[in-house]
């Protein structure tokens, strides 16, 4: 993660979210009886509980960039969510390839959003 700030610690995270995925999916194996189509719309209804928008109606440039940090930590939990359903169908894995690909995905949102915030500030 050359060029990234702090990649050390990130490096460590995506590790320590493997090692969680992991035991999620050892703690979890009712979730290897549901189709991926199943499995995605639980994750989609939980996101839906515990993320929603209709607090952020102010859209000066601070809440705007709040709102799209939180829409990517969303996308983020998304994505982790489904790495670690391909990581009970390919023995983790799928798991780990792609959490190191949603938290390139996942810091690449954070940078845009922190320059389309720069953008309206100016």
């Amino acid at each position: 993660m050359a060029g990234y700030e702090n990649s050390d610690i990130i490096a460590s995270l995506v590790l320590e979210l493997n090692m969680a995925s992991i035991a999620f999916a050892e703690d979890n194996s009712e979730f290897g009886n549901l189709s991926e189509e199943e499995i995605e719309a639980a994750i989609i209804n939980e996101l839906n509980l515990n993320f929603n928008d209709t607090q952020f109606m102010s859209r000066s440039c601070a809440s705007t960039y709040q709102t799209a940090r939180e829409r990517c930590e969303r996308t983020y939990v998304f994505s982790v969510g489904v790495s670690l359903v391909v990581g009970i169908f390919t023995g983790g894995v799928g798991a780990a390839v792609g959490t190191v690909v949603a938290s390139v995905n996942g810091i690449n949102c954070i940078d845009n959003a922190f320059h389309d915030y720069m953008d309206c500030i100016q």
